[in-house]
């Protein structure tokens, strides 16, 4: 039984979320939050397909704490993900988050109970993360490590690291021009990627365009020297964007759990090694190949 409360973040996939939901079921948590987006009243089968996701809270049939927050009104991706993240920690100071499209192994639950009390106190870890994009890449010897990138499919932290988050990115102005943030990359080329990424996307917020929450709460990570906690395998499958239009393959390497993904023994002491390494290898294997497929596609117009 999972001791850390989760919130799961659903909408309108039932083709997902029967399996993220079937995953839960399985790992059995003390406390769950239960949100889901209203529907489009316009969309008569989003509508359908909505209520069934929604009717998944009756197969709960274990000794569980159950919190629901059903919106009546329909809201857009960024104020439904970030307002039911805000639920989750008004109401609770730690907390996992399973989105509809990502599938847990139990592994990942273990892992979270194992480590979201042990460094709760080690300020500069913001996140831990169930995935491993690049687990060849691993340091060898170890069962976790720290780096400066982050994925979002399955993930934990803290009330106090979200309340901190600066969702209007006022610190790039004065940061993009300081030492702090060559220092925190050291490398030259995630360095150059980073500024470049984060020039465009202040604008895009300042000019009221779309803006993803998780790269901004990772942006406040980054801005305060925070990293993630990430295990030496994918814990968390990403079901969601592998043939979705808007991010096809993006992240075919997080679609499969890792070898070992059910074995929890390895993670009883996890250790930290400070950011390295992995991180550029991860870097060229995984974040920059997925830039130039979208600018290929991009191009391509497909």
């Amino acid at each position: 039984m999972v001791e850390t409360p989760i919130l799961y973040i659903t909408f309108a996939r039932p083709e997902y979320a029967n399996k993220s939901f079937t995953a839960i079921k399985k790992a059995k948590p003390k406390k769950l939050y239960f949100y889901s987006n209203k529907a489009r009243d316009n969309k008569i089968d989003e509508v359908s397909r909505n209520n069934e996701v929604r009717s998944y809270v009756k197969q709960i049939d274990w000794d569980c704490q159950l919190e629901t927050w059903f919106r009546e009104e329909y809201v857009d991706v960024f104020t439904s993900i970030k307002g039911a993240i805000d639920w989750l920690f008004e109401n609770e100071e730690k907390g996992i988050v399973i989105e509809e499209d990502v599938v847990p192994s139990l592994s990942f639950f273990e892992y979270v109970d194992r480590t979201i009390d042990r460094y709760r106190a080690t300020k500069d870890i913001w996140i831990v993360s169930g995935n491993n994009a690049v687990p060849e890449c691993f340091p060898k010897g170890y069962s976790c490590c720290l780096t400066r990138w982050a994925d979002i499919y399955g993930w934990a932290s803290w009330r106090e690291v979200w309340c901190s988050v600066d969702w209007k990115m006022s610190q790039w102005p004065i940061y993009k021009q300081s030492r702090d943030m060559r220092r925190y990359w050291k490398s030259w080329p995630m360095y150059f990627f980073m500024k470049q990424f984060y020039k465009k996307f202040y604008k895009a917020i300042t000019s009221s365009d779309y803006a993803p929450w998780d790269s901004i709460f990772l942006f406040s990570m980054r801005f305060n020297n925070g990293y993630c906690l990430t295990p030496f395998t994918n814990l968390c499958q990403d079901i969601g964007s592998v043939g979705a239009n808007h991010n096809q393959g993006e992240n075919s390497s997080l679609s499969e759990l890792g070898p070992g993904s059910e074995n929890v023994e390895v993670l009883n002491s996890p250790a930290l090694l400070q950011p390295s390494i992995f991180d550029k290898k991860l870097f060229y294997k995984h974040v920059l190949p997925g830039v130039v497929r979208r600018k290929i596609r991009k191009y391509l117009h497909i």
